[in-house]
């Protein structure tokens, strides 16, 4: 994993680490108390990388998102008891009437069995946008 020193307009030094290409990367969050950072591509696939050993893979059961313009797949964030809850949300535009979309809010369990397999159990909307845009 090639690392670079970027330095900054404050005159501090950042050192930046490459963990792989993603394609149209939105979002980006470690799990709570792990080196494994979450990210979300706006197509609509999570992928995940182990940062302290450059493990990757890919996040099945996301929901079905609404690609295009400005719409996809946005955050992830992890619950805040998320170590007993192993609860996500998801935020991403949903596909409505016609030829619109709004955005939508899910939950979901994640669970990990594989160092490079995880899955979203029961995904449920908990917020919807009511109203659907062109």
């Amino acid at each position: 994993m090639p690392s670079e020193t970027i330095s900054v307009s404050s005159g501090q030094d950042l050192n930046a680490q490459d963990y792989g290409t993603f394609d149209e990367p939105w979002a980006a969050e470690f799990a709570p108390g792990t080196d494994t950072l979450f990210i979300t591509e706006r197509g609509g696939t999570i992928k995940f990388v182990d940062t302290a050993n450059g493990t990757q893979g890919t996040v099945t059961g996301a929901p079905e998102v609404d690609y295009g313009g400005q719409g996809g797949l946005g955050d992830i964030v992890f619950a805040p008891a998320y170590a007993s809850s192993r609860a996500v949300y998801l935020s991403f535009a949903e596909a409505g009437p016609g030829d619109t979309r709004g955005a939508a809010v899910a939950r979901a369990t994640l669970q990990c069995g594989q160092p490079d397999n995880c899955t979203l159990r029961d995904p449920r909307v908990i917020w919807r946008q009511d109203e659907k845009v062109t």
